[in-house]
């Protein structure tokens, strides 16, 4: 059938969890915008504590969703760098 594709696919969580916290923002932004209170921490804007905290979570979800098979693992493998 020509209509489809099949993926092999490996994964290596492990690497994932080393990822400095710069560069889970760097490959969750090929593939999204992200929050509106991380897209104001990546231009530099000056954050309240509570704020800061909140990226945090937001970097901490993002990590785990990357690390994951969903729609964003895959195409995170497809154009990694």
């Amino acid at each position: 059938m020509s209509n489809h594709l099949h993926l092999v696919i490996k994964l290596n969580p492990a690497e994932g969890t080393q990822w400095s916290t710069k560069e889970v923002l760097e490959r969750w932004r090929c593939l999204f915008k992200g929050a509106p209170i991380v897209q104001r921490h990546m231009v530099g804007e000056k954050l309240l504590k509570a704020e800061r905290e909140a990226v945090s979570d937001c970097i901490e979800c993002y990590q785990k969703r990357l690390q994951s098979l969903s729609c964003t693992g895959i195409v995170l493998l497809i154009f990694q760098h």
